[in-house]
């Protein structure tokens, strides 16, 4: 009898977790008809190969290269200065986060006429003349001379403390785990 209740309670369980399962599938798939109603872009799969192909990439995420810091930066556009407005607004209504408040943004950019369009570019392109430093005309840029580049001043930095923090993955002696393996690997293979 008692072994009767085990198996009475797993199924339960069992039951349990399946209906929980659902519950969360059909989560996913009403927030991605939403998103492709929206986007019309169909959305990322739950399922490891994604969107029903093989994605032949066997599992391994693939490393970007670092960007580089010192990179000349895009000037914003008036579809940037729209975008980051919207999402500004409906973060303050608290419709969405995230990638979702991306996609909304994008929509309602998309959802303008052409008129409209050329209307928040121009207002763009004159919020952009009017503050300081910025010019939209190449004349303007053309008549003023360059502006001589500031010098930083030097910074005189504390001497370094007795103490460092450790970085994540590092020793006490601030030399990298892998590193120190690494050397011990090729100590032990060069004998």
């Amino acid at each position: 009898m008692g072994t009767e209740l085990a198996t009475a309670k797993a199924d339960a369980g069992f039951a349990l977790f399946f209906a929980q399962e659902l519950h969360l599938f059909f989560q996913h798939l009403h927030h991605a008809a939403e998103t492709f109603n929206i986007t019309k872009e169909l959305p990322q799969s739950i399922f490891k190969a994604g969107n029903g192909k093989d994605s032949g990439d066997d599992g391994k995420k693939k490393r970007r290269g670092k960007k580089d810091k010192d990179r000349p930066r895009r000037k914003p556009t008036a579809y940037n200065d729209f975008v980051k407005n919207a999402m500004e607004d409906l973060k303050l209504k608290g419709l969405a986060n995230g990638k979702e408040l991306f996609a909304l943004a994008v929509a309602e950019w998309s959802k303008l006429s052409d008129a409209q369009k050329a209307k928040v570019t121009e207002d763009f392109k004159a919020k952009g003349s009017a503050e300081p430093g910025s010019s939209s005309g190449e004349e303007e840029a053309a008549a003023a001379p360059p502006a001589p580049k500031p010098v930083a001043p030097t910074v005189v930095s504390p001497p370094p403390s007795e103490k460092k923090k450790k970085k994540k993955g590092q020793d006490d002696d601030g030399e990298s785990k892998k590193k120190k393996k690494k050397k011990k690997h090729q100590d032990a293979s060069s004998d």
